[in-house]
């Protein structure tokens, strides 16, 4: 199974969209997310009209007082850290990062939570507000993390099978054996164990006896 990365970013505004202090930032909204849209490993992000008061509800405790008004939100996909990173701090973006405090206020609680997500899968606000919970209340772990700590995606589960060898196996194994130069000599089937993916066999392992071992 493949992962992407989820990440989700909140804030408190100093002021409402409609507010003059909000001008410099409301005005490169659209183009951020075009730069985004077009970045490398970009996937996937929600859409602005979905960021709804309502939805943003689950913040309630999170933020208090609690005003969704004053919420700058957002939930995106990436193939990577690096993607996500590029973007972030190697693009036009990063000035909007310099000049934050514009527009956004201290907040002393997390306010950015990153996760690995099987690729495929969308994560909801929901969802995005327990990772941020789980960021301020226990720091970075594997369930939600950040850039300063991050956390590698997990392991994918392999198909490789593990079975002792049979004849049939055989002139695959001395194919292999032959051609990484290895002992050939009376290649006896109940000598080996062979690794097995999708059918075909991806290596082998033998015990081979000596009768004057001990």
């Amino acid at each position: 199974m493949n992962y992407h990365l989820a990440q989700v970013n909140i804030a408190r505004m100093r002021g409402t969209p409609g507010e003059s202090i909000m001008a410099g930032l409301v005005a490169r909204i659209d183009e951020m997310n075009r730069l985004a849209e077009q970045s490398s490993g970009f996937v996937w992000r929600l859409p602005g009209s979905e960021v709804t008061f309502e939805a943003l509800g689950v913040f309630e405790r999170y933020f208090v007082p609690f005003e969704p008004e004053w919420l700058f939100y957002n939930l995106s996909i990436w193939e990577s850290v690096e993607d996500l990173r590029h973007y972030v701090f190697r693009t036009a973006h990063a000035q909007m990062l310099r000049n934050k405090s514009q527009w956004i206020d201290h907040f002393d609680r997390a306010h950015l939570a990153l996760w690995w997500v099987p690729a495929g899968s969308i994560p909801t606000i929901a969802e995005s507000a327990e990772r941020l919970r789980s960021v301020f209340e226990r720091g970075a772990t594997a369930y939600a993390f950040t850039f300063k700590e991050l956390h590698p995606a997990p392991l994918e589960e392999t198909s490789v099978h593990i079975r002792p060898a049979t004849e049939e196996d055989m002139s695959v194994v001395r194919h292999l054996a032959e051609a990484y130069a290895l002992d050939t000599e009376r290649l006896e089937a109940e000598q080996f164990l062979v690794a097995e993916e999708k059918g075909q066999l991806v290596g082998f392992s033998r015990l081979k006896p000596y009768p004057d071992a001990v």
